[in-house]
């Protein structure tokens, strides 16, 4: 499955999860949002960071810290 394929997948579950609230069908909401949650896992790494650079998340101030702490702590 391509990024773009998961990210629509991801999408879908979540409309469908909300339909399924509107109906009071709880157990299918539950069922739909473990899948969205599944596929939202399965990003991988490169995926995130282009999503959050797209989505003017990244850098992150705390998270370039924590970088540059862990190469200090290492010797990096």
């Amino acid at each position: 499955m391509t990024e773009s394929e998961l990210d629509e997948h991801i999408k879908s579950c979540g409309v469908l999860m909300e339909q399924a609230y509107a109906l009071n069908l709880r157990a299918d909401a539950a069922h739909w949002m473990e899948l969205q949650a599944e596929a939202i896992r399965s990003r991988t790494s490169e995926h995130v960071a282009r999503l959050e650079r797209e989505r003017g998340l990244a850098p992150c101030f705390f998270h370039e810290a924590g970088e540059r702490d862990s190469e200090a702590l290492h010797g990096g």
